[in-house]
């Protein structure tokens, strides 16, 4: 991080600073000496990930708003990620120092750098100037509402927990613009009419040759594949490696798109676009109560998990699975202790610290360990969830 501390001690040894203050300068990320201390105490140098998610820009457009105590007055709104540092003390006198407030009712949209996986706030206020503006109400919203398609609707605005009057009845009406849902129509028929029936075409073969591999599957199971596989692809009906990254949320339920990343290796290990018969043959290897199913489910996860792929869950592989945890407690805040991923990276993380301090194989943990240690990972119960949740979808 950019961030700047400045410590002030003098020569006696007084001085110094505390932990608050450290975590307030350290909020938005980790000091940048931090990976190096790492790297010099662990022996463990840290590979650059490929995987990561990148922040992209969506647009924001407020179209209403109803419940207003002044419907003669001009009210205004704002949009930030939900980053309870700059959040959680908003007030009228910091409001031109901390928001971008944007007419309600006008088209011009605020342009918002948004991280897959944040959730976002909204706030109505009735003047556009710190020194008169008010704040009527505010609403935290989720990131699987509208992320990754968009989202165009009416939301209802909560109260300031500060205000002493009682609580308004504003609701706004909000459209949501990411990448994904911001295809313009004529450019969607263009890509439809140049590659689109080439795509489809190719997935109707793969489709029927998906069947004469599989002809113990019913109907519910081709459903299930072709559900998933369309709630993934993109417009060329091949499921591309950016794509699953960024749609980690949907396959996890978090973005994780370290792990996102290392699920396309699995499928594709040349790197390869990703066609409806390849992700039906290795998707039903992972499904159903089988024993053989379970095997595959725990190696699966144990691959996941082996972010730098040398076959082993190794200490580089804990600090990295550390950092994301780490990342995830800012988009979550508290509830990430109850999310059973994030809990199963802590775990990871801790055993193979453990086993490095201790000596005992250095920290590196097999997949026979793993097994035998973790024989039902909630790693897989949440693609099996998600997953099952996509196929749904439609119905």
């Amino acid at each position: 991080t950019n961030s700047l501390l400045t410590v002030r001690v003098g020569l006696s040894g007084e001085g110094g600073v505390g932990l608050t203050d450290f975590e307030k300068v350290f909020h938005d990320g980790e000091p940048s000496f931090l990976q190096k201390l790492q790297e010099v105490m662990t022996g463990c140098v840290q590979k650059k990930n490929e995987h990561q998610i990148q922040p992209v820009k969506i647009q924001v457009c407020f179209l209403s708003a109803t419940g207003l105590r002044n419907a003669d007055t001009a009210a205004y709104a704002a949009c930030e990620t939900h980053n309870k540092a700059k959040f959680d003390k908003i007030r009228p006198k910091t409001v031109s120092e901390t928001l971008d407030l944007v007419a309600i009712g006008t088209e011009k949209p605020q342009v918002v750098e948004y991280m897959p996986g944040e959730a976002l706030r909204f706030a109505v206020f009735d003047g556009p100037k710190a020194e008169n503006a008010e704040l009527l109400g505010s609403h935290v919203f989720a990131s699987e509402r509208f992320w990754p398609a968009g989202f165009e609707g009416t939301l209802q605005l909560a109260e300031e927990q500060s205000r002493r009057e009682k609580k308004s009845n504003v609701m706004l009406k909000v459209k949501v613009v990411t990448p994904e849902s911001a295809l313009p129509h004529q450019f969607a028929a263009a890509v439809k009419e140049s590659s689109g029936v080439n795509g489809l075409e190719r997935f109707e073969v793969e489709m029927k040759e998906l069947r004469a591999r599989m002809p113990f599957l019913n109907e519910a199971d081709f459903v299930w594949h072709t559900r998933v596989f369309e709630a993934l692809r993109d417009e060329d009906w091949l499921v591309q490696r950016a794509r699953l990254i960024t749609s980690a949320d949907k396959i996890f339920g978090i973005p994780v798109g370290h792990i996102a990343g290392r699920l396309f290796e699995s499928i594709s290990p040349k790197g390869q676009a990703i066609g409806v018969l390849d992700w039906g043959m290795f998707m039903q290897k992972h499904r159903g109560n089988t024993w053989d199913a379970q095997q595959e489910r725990l190696n699966l996860t144990f691959t996941l998990y082996d972010l730098d792929g040398d076959g082993m869950l190794s200490l580089a592989d804990a600090i990295s699975l550390s950092s994301e945890v780490v990342r995830l407690e800012k988009i979550y805040g508290e509830d990430s202790n109850s999310i059973g991923v994030c809990e199963e990276m802590r775990w990871l993380y801790g055993l193979i610290a453990n086993a490095a301090d201790g000596g005992r194989d250095g920290g590196r943990l097999d997949l026979q360990v793993f097994k035998q240690l973790r024989p039902d990972p909630s790693l897989m119960a949440a693609m099996s969830k998600c997953l099952d949740a996509l196929a749904r979808v439609g119905r």
